[in-house]
């Protein structure tokens, strides 16, 4: 019977903080998918890279490069401006609301089949799989070996 009662306490001490536990996972879920994004989206005038943005509602037209360039000359600036933009679109997301990550570029889709001289094949899935990851990670991490 002790053995039941330890976990009906451990399991009420989680379900007080699971609202926070989720919140932290998807934002964590988040940044890492973004990271792989903003480190394997190819630049050519840093467009699509500046495109990489977050929100919980609305999606919004493409905008410029933040920082125009060509042959990638401008990626650097572009990726520490989009991260910069990512990173405080995320922090306004309130707890119970879902993180979106798009890119409105229209051009997205055909450079990441491979269409592009200077693109990384399959970018977009790669950060899908590098965001379970940090899921499955993070789920290790407190506790939830399942589900």
């Amino acid at each position: 019977m002790g053995s039941l009662l330890q976990m009906a306490t451990r399991m009420r001490a989680l379900s007080a903080r699971l609202p926070l536990i989720a919140d932290e996972a998807k934002r964590v879920v988040a940044n890492a998918a973004l990271d792989s994004l903003f480190e394997n989206t190819p630049a050519d005038t840093s467009t699509l890279i500046s495109n990489w943005r977050v929100t919980s509602g609305s999606i919004s037209p493409p905008i410029p490069a933040y920082s125009a360039g060509k042959l990638g000359s401008s990626r650097e600036a572009s990726v520490a401006e989009a991260r910069s933009a990512a990173s405080a679109a995320m922090a306004a997301i309130p707890p119970g609301k879902p993180i979106i990550i798009y890119n409105s570029v229209p051009y997205a889709g055909y450079v990441n089949d491979g269409n592009a001289t200077h693109a990384p094949l399959l970018f977009l899935e790669r950060a899908r799989l590098v965001g379970r990851l940090a899921g499955s990670m993070f789920k290790r991490s407190v506790g939830v070996t399942r589900g």
